[in-house]
């Protein structure tokens, strides 16, 4: 489980993270295109002024996840659970929440 693990600096394109156990993980000014978060818990995962163009977090656990300023153009967050997930000045263009 990562849970907890300390802030560092992630870059990388096609990163794939499904299924994981991401809970309270640290993203913060993460660099990512194109990764796929598809049915992994991010509750309370911290993505602040993360880039992650392209990403997909379809069914994934969000609750209380912060993307604050976060740029998530044209990424897909169908049939997540975001209840309590801040998304506060995050740029979401061409973003599909669907059933989210």
């Amino acid at each position: 489980r990562a849970a907890g693990i300390a802030s560092f600096q992630l870059f990388g394109e096609n990163v794939v993270l499904d299924g994981a156990d991401l809970r309270q993980t640290k993203f913060v000014f993460a660099h990512l295109i194109a990764p796929s978060f598809k049915g992994a818990d991010i509750s309370g995962a911290d993505f602040r002024w993360a880039s992650l163009i392209g990403a997909s977090f379809d069914g994934s656990v969000a609750r209380g996840a912060n993307f604050l300023e976060a740029v998530l153009d044209k990424s897909s967050f169908k049939c997540a659970l975001a209840e309590g997930a801040s998304f506060y000045s995050a740029s979401v263009q061409d973003a599909r929440m669907n059933n989210a």
